[in-house]
């Protein structure tokens, strides 16, 4: 018999901090690169000068892949994200930031089902929006929700892993 005993540290981040979110995008990133070529820094504190006082923002993911810049944030739910205060940081942070492409990964749009169809619409103005204004920064939105079919972990990473195959082969069939 085996047991398991999960360090607590372990628990409260994937549970209490969207670790796991964190690491379902960080996987999905690296296995869009087609070198190979990844670099991720863990959660960074950003400090930078808005309207004339000093701000303090972290960022869940800040990183290179195949040569681009990305940067983003990894929620439990696309509900929570889309407060006020919430979006505008994202905002502001992918100003300050500029990176080449910016991600929001999250575990699923809403807690309560019946807000799902209006969590999505928002998300799709939120995403009308940010392409609006900023015409060089590509933003891809992720809802763990929507990946049914990625349900086991990936034993092999970047452009060889079964994930990445999985998921040419998705497009080739549609």
């Amino acid at each position: 018999e085996w047991e398991y005993l999960l360090n607590k540290f372990i628990h409260k981040t994937i549970l209490e901090h969207n670790g796991f979110n964190v690491l379902w995008a960080l996987n999905f990133i690296q296995n869009i690169g087609y070198k190979n070529s990844f670099l991720y820094l863990p959660e960074v504190n950003i400090f930078y000068d808005v309207k004339n006082s000093n701000q303090l923002n972290e960022i869940d993911l800040l990183g290179i892949y195949d040569g681009t810049f990305f940067a983003g944030e990894a929620k439990r739910t696309a509900e929570y994200f889309l407060t006020d205060r919430e979006a505008d940081k994202f905002i502001e942070l992918m100003e300050y930031i500029s990176p080449d492409q910016a991600f929001l990964a999250f575990g699923k749009y809403a807690e309560d089902e019946k807000k799902i169809e209006k969590i999505k619409s928002n998300l799709e103005d939120f995403r009308k929006n940010f392409e609006a204004q900023f015409k060089n920064i590509k933003l891809t939105i992720l809802t763990f929700e929507d990946f049914i079919n990625f349900s086991s972990p990936a034993i092999d990473f970047g452009i060889r892993g079964n994930n990445v195959y999985a998921f040419f082969e998705k497009l080739d069939s549609q």
